[in-house]
Parts: C-alpha cells; sequence; structure tokens
C-alpha cells in the first residue's frame, strides 16, 4: 500500500466523496489551533486503494523537552461508506511503519473519544469504546424528534412551558466556562481552561447555556462543521432541572440539522458500564436522544520503551505528590475492568 504524507491539507487532493467525509479535526484549521495553543505539528496520512479506496488520517506531533508523543485525530477517513477491515488495517501498519522508520514520535497516546477505529494495528493497547451518534442526513426535524426517548420529549415540552431559555454564543460567556469548570472539578477531570477556540475556531464552536429564569442550568460547548458536530465540554449546575438540559441537546440539534449537518456525536461510550455507575447514567441519557451506539475500538502504542517509561514514572510521581490517583487513560481502566469481570 503506496502512502503519501502531507504538510498542508490543502495540498491534499481530495475526491468530493472524501470530502463530504472530513470532520473538523482533520481540517487546517484545526492543526492551526493545535499548533497555536500546545506548538503540535500535524501531518496527513492519505493512499488510494486500487484507485477506488481512499483514506486519509491527520497525526499530531506533541514535543516536551527530549519526548515526544503523537495523536491519531481522527479515526481513518474513508470514501467508502463500508471499508473493509483489513484495508483499514494495513493503512494503519503502513503508517506505523512509516513512523518508526522517520523517529516521529515516542509513543502513540489514546487517541481523543470521537475518533473511534474499526480496527487497531499490529501490537497495539487496545480496548473496546464506542459514541453515540444520531445520523441527520436522511431524516427530516420531525423524525430526529419522534426518535427522541418519551422522556426526552416530555422534558423538552416542560422546559418550554417553564420558559427556560437557551442563549447560544461563540464567545464562552462566564456561566458556560464557571458551569463546566465546576463539573469536572466534582469528577476529579482536569479543570477546564478557556480554550480559544472562540478565536481560532470561530466558524466551527458554539456554547449553549440553559437559564431557568435568570440561575444557569447546563452549558455545553460544541464544534462542528459540515460533516458532524460533536459535543466537546458539559457543565451544570448541582440539581439543574433535567428539562433545560434535553432542551438545550435539541436546540443544537435542530441547529445542526437546519445547517444540513450529517451527524451529531455526543462523544464517547464505555460498552457495557456497571449499571449502577455514573456512567451508565450519563450515556444512557445519551442514548435517549435516539441516537445509535456505533462501536469501535480506542488505541496506543509505545514504541520507545525507555522514553515512554521514564515518562509515565515522572507522570505518575507527580500526581502521587499533588495527591491524585493514577487512574491511566480511557484504555488502561477498560482493559483493568473487562479483566476484574
Amino acid at each position: 500500500m503506496k502512502l503519501k504524507v502531507y504538510s498542508k491539507f490543502e495540498l491534499i487532493p481530495i475526491c468530493e466523496e472524501l470530502k463530504n467525509s472530513i470532520p473538523i479535526f482533520a481540517t487546517q484549521q484545526y492543526a492551526d489551533y493545535l499548533f497555536k495553543i500546545k506548538k503540535n505539528r500535524t501531518i496527513w496520512f492519505k493512499t488510494d486503494h486500487n484507485d477506488s479506496l481512499n483514506y486519509l488520517i491527520p497525526f499530531s506531533i506533541m514535543k516536551r523537552g527530549p519526548f515526544k508523543k503523537g495523536v491519531f485525530l481522527t479515526n481513518i477517513i474513508s470514501a467508502e461508506k463500508n471499508s473493509f477491515v483489513e484495508y483499514e488495517k494495513e493503512f494503519l501498519n503502513t503508517i506505523i511503519e512509516y513512523i518508526k522508520r522517520n523517529n516521529l514520535c515516542d509513543w502513540i497516546e489514546q487517541c481523543p473519544n470521537w475518533a473511534i477505529f474499526n480496527t487497531y494495528p499490529s501490537g497495539a493497547v487496545y480496548a473496546p469504546f464506542g459514541t453515540y451518534r444520531i445520523n441527520m442526513e436522511d431524516k427530516t426535524q420531525e423524525e430526529i424528534f419522534k426518535n427522541l426517548d418519551r422522556r426526552v420529549r416530555q422534558s423538552i415540552n416542560k422546559a418550554i412551558r417553564e420558559k427556560v431559555v437557551i442563549i447560544k454564543d461563540g464567545k464562552y460567556n462566564r456561566e458556560t466556562i464557571e458551569l463546566i469548570r465546576k463539573t469536572l472539578k466534582l469528577a476529579k477531570i482536569k479543570a477546564f481552561t478557556h480554550i480559544k477556540f472562540d478565536v481560532f475556531l470561530k466558524n466551527n464552536f458554539v456554547d449553549y447555556t440553559a437559564y431557568l429564569g435568570d440561575q444557569p442550568q447546563s452549558s455545553v460547548v460544541f464544534l462542528y462543521n459540515s460533516y458532524s458536530t460533536y459535543a466537546m465540554y458539559a457543565g451544570r449546575m448541582e440539581n439543574s432541572s433535567r428539562g433545560a438540559t434535553c432542551l438545550l441537546y435539541w436546540e443544537a440539534i435542530k441547529e445542526s440539522k437546519g445547517k444540513n449537518i450529517k451527524y451529531f456525536d455526543f462523544v464517547g461510550a464505555r460498552i457495557n458500564p456497571e449499571k449502577d455507575s455514573k456512567l451508565f447514567r450519563i450515556q444512557q441519557f445519551k442514548s435517549h436522544f435516539g441516537g445509535k451506539l456505533h462501536e469501535g475500538f480506542i488505541w496506543k502504542m509505545i514504541l520507545n520503551r525507555s522514553k515512554y517509561f521514564l515518562y509515565t514514572f515522572y507522570v505518575k510521581t507527580l500526581n502521587l505528590i499533588r495527591g491524585k490517583k493514577n487512574k491511566g487513560d480511557i484504555i488502561d481502566q477498560e482493559i483493568k475492568r473487562l479483566v476484574v469481570k
């Protein structure tokens, strides 16, 4: 399989079918954002297989001192709706060989929650994962609403009767930032920072905040383009109105449909979480919006073991000093959970 590598998105020859399948995370705008924020360098791998299958994937490289880590920003982007898994695996294996040969990074870390792969390269550490996604391409707004769980529809109607107001912005209002920060802090997740989506991705970013009276109830930050809308960060008040949150998501879904966006992605879902867990309740909420669980894999790979273990030892030691638990990434957590089962 012949591999081509590009340093700029605009240099990539893209057929019309592939052009319509490009998520925001594979664009030059997002690559520029990563460079401005983190100094990450992004390249794109592409191949044409038998003049019919076009594969594309962006790869971001971060350098910190003597360490270089890489991450695939999306899954494999294909012009074919039913791509062959064996070809995708061959594509990934070819890329890994190129990365090793050119010493691009010391390890490939877990891909983002929205990047669900159909397969993984040989030698990767992987875990099953998924995401709830609404396919809006061949449905009317009325059909999408009808597919919502009955309780979600009731909550939306109740919120409308209570005069819940949804404020849409592209600047991160203060309530949006605070709600998300507080929610992540309670979940013991790394604090939300005021990332400058509004500067670098202003045409592909929007935040929604739901108000009951003058009290903010919930907030969600979205990134989008013509391919898909992604729910990136979410926060809510303790004991907030469920209806307000349901109405917020419904307004975002309606706007996405109005812009002829193909998908609405709730970003990330563990496979079969314990039924008494918070993760189960969160994913049940996502599933009630009528999206299908798109299942696949997330994966990572160590290329330079000495550097990788030195880096992870440093991170674990730092966490211990700060009083934080070393849970590992989602792949580590899922492997441990599946072994315990």
